[in-house]
């Protein structure tokens, strides 16, 4: 069983501030089981303003995420806020990697050499990934993940592509650990007998942005 605690905030600027609403809001001491690992979804400041890093490192457990152009979580929902979401379990174990820098031309190397080493500690493969993928003009996350799923074989995979508030998305960021990488990929492996069920839901037509 993978038990899940979300909490967010909004404070940019100060980071022990930051750190401290968001471990008042999980309670980690009390709900922490043997296995952990933390998801950020955050505005890009966050890294800037060393947020990401110093909540990483008060976690002390491996954490990934991305820059996005807003978050929602239980009562909030802000363009100008950091949300992380941490999985806890006593029976799942959890691995998490990023990959060399990426490019159209050099993909399936660095997929490899990456999966490889997060899979260096356990024995067949994992039960699924949660992947974050860099943005790239010319370059459409399908295609990576054909790759990758030549790479792992079709391992079940769940993420997103990363994106942020600018005009060019120049400060579009994975994350791994407190560091952000525009030009890697993040993952998160998950093992053990743990079978996920993905669910798609499409935007209805009216609703969609024409331009």
């Amino acid at each position: 069983m993978i038990k899940m605690l979300t909490a967010h905030t909004a404070e940019i600027d100060d980071a022990q501030s930051a750190v401290a609403e968001v471990l008042e809001q999980h309670e980690l001491d009390h709900h922490q089981k043997t296995n952990t690992v933390g998801i950020i979804n955050c505005y890009s400041e966050f890294i800037e303003s060393g947020v990401v890093k110093a909540l990483c490192d008060a976690l002390g457990f491996e954490v990934i995420g991305c820059t996005t152009i807003a978050t929602a979580v239980n009562r909030s929902s802000s363009m100008m806020q950091l949300s992380l979401s941490v999985l806890t379990s006593d029976d799942i174990s959890f691995t998490t990697m990023h990959t060399e820098k990426l490019s159209p031309g050099n993909m399936k190397g660095p997929m490899e050499c990456a999966y490889k080493q997060a899979c260096g500690t356990h024995e067949g493969k994992p039960a699924w990934i949660v992947t974050y993928l860099p943005l790239f003009l010319h370059l459409g996350g399908q295609q990576m993940l054909d790759v990758f799923g030549q790479v792992t074989g079709d391992v079940p995979c769940y993420g997103t592509i990363v994106c942020d508030h600018t005009l060019d998305l120049s400060t579009s960021q994975v994350m791994q650990n407190g560091e952000g990488y525009s030009e890697s990929m993040v993952m998160l492996l998950l093992w053990g007998e743990t079978k996920p069920t993905f669910l798609i839901a499409t935007i209805s037509k009216e609703l969609m942005q024409k331009q």
